[in-house]
């Protein structure tokens, strides 16, 4: 695998900014990456805060210790899912932090990396890079186990609730018709055979395939679940004031990260008429629309283009 972790964190002044560590504060990194963002975080929690970074991937810990390694005593890096933050922090005898960040995007390694599966563009070193799409490669099942397993019906609908896939019927009609597919060539072709030309004109750099091999990574790393566990999870951990800070990268996460901010906010057990207590919000949203990267960013770095970062804080 490459050594070079290649990553540019998004937005990584107004997470600072929004965040706002302090020092002396506990923050958590629940996808420390390369450790863009946990470098920026250091610089202003010295000389006594704490940076908890927390990452699946073996190859991004290991790059972001490298990065890192001049606040080595300022920093516990752990390999593991930030949905296990209670656990993990409970290992490190933390009770309380003063804010967490979830940069729930994939990082260009993870996409450049060919033996990962991620990409999907037409090189000779993509098509043919097995179809794992795992995080953590060390555990779990594989984009080919589901690809080469799950019936016709159930590949159809987590190609058009993951991936707003309009033509998720065919493409799965031709996926399970090409059995046994093994690597990313393989998914192309039957992508390729399972859309009509005029669908994969209209996009740019194959991103007609964009939409199934994200479906994929969502279902194969549980990216949904896991973010509402985190989320939650690390509210509880969060003292009074805290602040959790969430980038998103597309509308489905975005949508699920609302839901849950709107939930923590709203008034609980209340309902009009009925003579129930009011009882107070366990939050408050920091700003009502989420906060977008500028467009000089955008021109530096394109793919942060999608990028929505919502902020909460603890009551």
């Amino acid at each position: 695998m490459s050594t070079v972790f290649t990553h540019e964190s998004v937005m990584p002044y107004e997470v600072v900014k929004y965040l706002g560590p302090q020092p002396g504060d506990i923050i958590v990194d629940g996808t420390l990456g390369g450790g863009g963002h946990a470098g920026l975080i250091l610089e202003r929690i010295l000389p006594k805060g704490i940076l908890v970074g927390i990452d699946q991937d073996k190859e991004a810990i290991e790059a972001a210790e490298k990065k890192l390694s001049g606040f080595k005593k300022n920093t516990k890096v752990i390999q593991g899912n930030f949905k296990d933050i209670g656990k993990i922090l409970t290992e490190l005898k933390i009770d309380q932090v003063d804010g967490i960040l979830l940069d729930l995007g994939i990082s260009m390694h993870q996409i450049l990396t060919p033996e990962r599966g991620f990409g999907f563009y037409p090189s000779p070193e993509n098509l043919k890079s097995p179809l794992d799409m795992r995080m953590n490669t060390e555990t779990g099942i594989t984009a080919a186990d589901i690809l080469n397993t799950w019936k016709e019906r159930d590949l159809t609908e987590l190609f058009f609730k993951l991936g707003d896939e309009k033509y998720s019927r065919s493409i799965a009609m031709q996926i399970v018709r090409r059995r046994p597919l093994e690597t990313v060539g393989d998914l192309l072709e039957a992508i390729k055979a399972g859309t009509p030309p005029s669908y994969r004109a209209k996009s740019l750099k194959n991103k007609w395939a964009a939409n199934v091999f994200r479906a994929l990574r969502m279902e194969v790393n549980n990216e949904l679940g896991v973010i509402k566990e985190g989320i939650e999870g690390g509210l509880k951990l969060l003292r009074s004031g805290g602040k959790m800070v969430v980038i998103t990268f597309h509308s489905i996460e975005d949508r699920l990260v609302k839901e849950i901010f709107k939930e923590l906010t709203l008034t609980e057990n209340y309902q009009p008429g009925f003579g129930l207590p009011k009882e107070p919000s366990v939050a408050e949203l920091v700003t009502k629309k989420p906060v977008s990267p500028t467009e000089s960013e955008i021109r530096r770095n394109p793919a942060a283009r999608s990028a929505k970062l919502r902020i909460i804080k603890k009551l």
